[in-house]
């Protein structure tokens, strides 16, 4: 979504935000002005490093095309190598574009609050859409020593192994199960149980090379 807002309201709608610019996620600092009230490429925006947050990478106007103050992408993010959180936003609409942290609800695979840090490049990787291909994920679990372990394969959806059995997450709701053992097969079968969603699951699945079964 590009911006249109006017220069006087930047720094209400906007400081403090992250938003994404080219594609990637960067904090956003801005003091609402141009050097000129009538230039209608809009304020001054300063795009700030997420990592290092003191470094400033990009300054631009804030009507730039590349600029995008819809909130970014949110959900599932492998915030550790055994662990995921739920990222969701807080109904709100008040006065803030993109995300900040004080809107953003963040929940364990049960549902129960979670701890997670803002500036770090779990976070990066989520809002930009980086994901480890499916069948890297599928082997990293398929391989793993412990019997208890969890992995995002995109924003939508979780894979928990369980000791034998993976159970299948679907933006914060259990819908299926697979054997471990299904794990590096060409066509991992999941079985999703009837229901009157179920239809709904199995095509979003089926994107992913899966072979789902409705019983």
């Amino acid at each position: 979504m590009n911006c249109n807002i006017p220069f006087p309201d930047l720094f209400a709608r906007l400081e403090g935000t992250v938003c994404l610019y080219k594609g990637e996620p960067y904090l956003v600092r801005t003091n609402g002005q141009t050097e000129d009230p009538e230039d209608e490429s809009g304020g001054q925006i300063y795009l700030y490093d997420l990592l290092e947050t003191g470094r400033h990478r990009h300054t631009i106007q804030s009507k730039d095309p590349d600029f995008d103050i819809a909130t970014p992408p949110l959900g599932y993010c492998q915030t550790n190598r055994h662990q995921v959180a739920y990222l969701s936003r807080r109904p709100w609409r008040k006065w803030k574009q993109g995300i900040i942290w004080d809107a953003l609800i963040i929940e364990d695979i049960s549902g129960g609050r979670d701890h997670f840090h803002f500036n770090s490049e779990a976070f990066r990787q989520t809002m930009a859409q980086e994901w480890m291909p499916v069948k890297m994920a599928l082997k990293v679990l398929a391989n793993e020593g412990r019997n208890y372990t969890e992995r995002a394969i995109n924003n939508d959806i979780a894979l928990v192994l369980q000791d034998s059995e993976v159970v299948v997450f679907f933006r914060q709701e259990r819908v299926g199960w697979m054997s471990r053992l299904e794990l590096l097969t060409e066509e991992p079968t999941i079985t999703v149980p009837t229901s009157r969603k179920a239809w709904v699951v199995k095509r979003y699945l089926q994107d992913f090379n899966f072979n789902i079964v409705i019983r």
